[in-house]
């Protein structure tokens, strides 16, 4: 098989460059390791600043966003105007993944990265190995890594990030969340090395999660989440009678932009590159500007 672009993860920010080349007539191959797309463990805020070309599944949408509220330690707060919406990752990532189709770029999942192939001649990568079946062979001139915060792409490159929090999140029901509100909380005693995060969802359901740098760490981040919920005065009225829906756990680029994002004719996007807000850890909209 030939291809113009070859990426790595079709998440945000691989669709997004799936979209943008094969919009300008080139051939493009997405590989995704999951058998699904959209698996990704995330709180899901994307800013309105993004282009979307008008053609986001409005299915995706959760909530509108207008303010950011920020705690400090002390219980203190301030709110910050924003402007963006929560969304459903798997509603999200399936619609910019079909975005991309619309434009013939070919996605193939169950498909996981094994080798980046170098060419002859000092003429830079020619291709990549993936699993499917066995191991086979893709020829590309690009190779694009939109494979996460533990991109293989990068591994094969010898680059790594600098830092990284480890993440965890319920979804919860039968809760008032605050209205169109994000709530960051900055607090060592529940997050050390990181913060937690409330995103409402409708009436009565809320995203709630955690980052938190392990070497500062004596607890899982789940169980400084679940003392978050059960100890921290601000929320333990409003969160007493929630009830879990789901639960997922993954982690955080937090170190910055990699020193080197491309290497050759092989670019690394999104997670993948360390393209991530410094204080929310929100990474989507850096993803696909």
């Amino acid at each position: 098989m030939k291809v113009d672009v070859v990426i790595i993860g079709a998440g945000p920010a691989g669709s997004s460059v799936a979209n943008s080349v094969a919009s300008k007539g080139y051939k493009v191959l997405v590989i995704e390791k999951e058998k699904t797309i959209g698996c990704s463990p995330c709180a899901g805020y994307v800013s309105n600043t993004i282009n979307l070309d008008g053609k986001l599944d409005v299915r995706a949408i959760q909530e509108k966003i207008n303010c950011m509220r920020t705690y400090f330690p002390s219980g203190a707060y301030h709110d910050f105007p924003i402007n963006g919406f929560v969304v459903d990752r798997q509603w999200f990532d399936k619609s910019l993944a079909r975005r991309a189709s619309a434009n013939r770029a070919k996605f193939l999942v169950n498909a996981s990265l094994h080798s980046l192939v170098y060419g002859h001649k000092n003429k830079g990568y020619c291709g990549v190995e993936f699993k499917k079946n066995g191991i086979k062979f893709v020829e590309a001139r690009v190779i694009v890594g939109a494979d996460g915060v533990f991109s293989k792409t990068a591994h094969f490159l010898g680059l790594k990030q600098k830092d990284v929090l480890i993440g965890a999140q319920y979804e919860l029901s039968n809760l008032t969340p605050i209205p169109n509100t994000s709530e960051i909380f900055f607090d060592k005693n529940y997050a050390p090395g990181g913060y937690v995060w409330i995103y409402p969802i409708g009436k009565n359901g809320a995203k709630i999660g955690l980052g938190i740098n392990k070497s500062l760490s004596a607890k899982s981040a789940f169980e400084y989440l679940d003392q978050f919920i059960e100890e921290n005065p601000l929320v333990v009225d409003r969160l007493k009678n929630a009830s879990q829906i789901a639960k997922i756990s993954g982690a955080i680029p937090s170190g910055g932009i990699l020193d080197k994002t491309c290497v050759e004719n092989v670019l690394l996007v999104g997670d993948a590159a360390g393209m991530v807000d410094p204080i929310t850890g929100a990474g989507i909209s850096y993803a696909i500007l």
